[in-house]
């Protein structure tokens, strides 16, 4: 998702969602932004407040601002062009439950995925928008079923060559075992 920009005071400011400003916005309300929906203008207030503060410092843009400050440069049209990009972002899915749905992960969560599942450092984390972390997340949630598949496969190719000295006839290993992955290799070399 592109940057948005808000005038404050006659000055373009730069705008993301970051995980860095889910961590401001909880740190001030003590609420995770998910929460956001049906909380009033202040909580949508202070979330973009956190957005731009995060932002400017993650750019080096200088921004001084306190929450009451900036608000009172705020205008209406930046209102409506802010939530249209707030309900884009809202589509991005971060963290999907097994049956398909939107999860609600807290952003202590987030930061801990982020470092210890993919060995990013806090900073990076948090400088993250929540698309870029979707992408990481897919590519570690891809790499855990590649290994685990990998690791799956040695040990039917293990028990076959333990096994075929027992048997009359050769045995394969997918013969012996067929593993949830087969299927989609398999079809993969008939349509290439």
């Amino acid at each position: 998702m592109k940057d948005f920009k808000i005038k404050v005071k006659r000055r373009e400011l730069p705008y993301r969602i970051t995980l860095r400003a889910m961590l401001k916005f909880k740190q001030l309300t003590g609420r995770d932004w998910g929460a956001l929906e049906g909380n009033g203008i202040t909580d949508l207030i202070t979330f973009l407040w956190c957005c731009v503060w995060a932002t400017c410092a993650v750019d080096g843009v200088e921004f001084t601002d306190d929450i009451e400050e900036f608000t009172g440069h705020l205008d209406g049209s930046v209102f409506s062009r802010w939530m249209k990009y707030l309900s884009d972002s809202n589509k991005q899915t971060v963290g999907d439950d097994e049956g398909g749905g939107k999860k609600s992960t807290g952003i202590e969560e987030l930061i801990a995925f982020g470092t210890v599942n993919a060995g990013l450092s806090r900073g990076d984390v948090l400088a993250m928008t929540i698309e870029e972390f979707a992408e990481i997340e897919k590519a570690y949630v891809e790499r855990q079923k590649a290994e685990t598949y990998a690791k799956w496969d040695r040990v039917r190719t293990l028990a076959a060559i333990v096994i075929q000295p027992h048997c009359k006839r050769k045995i394969t290993p997918r013969q012996l075992l067929l593993l949830p992955g087969d299927k989609a290799k398999k079809a993969a070399k008939g349509s290439g």
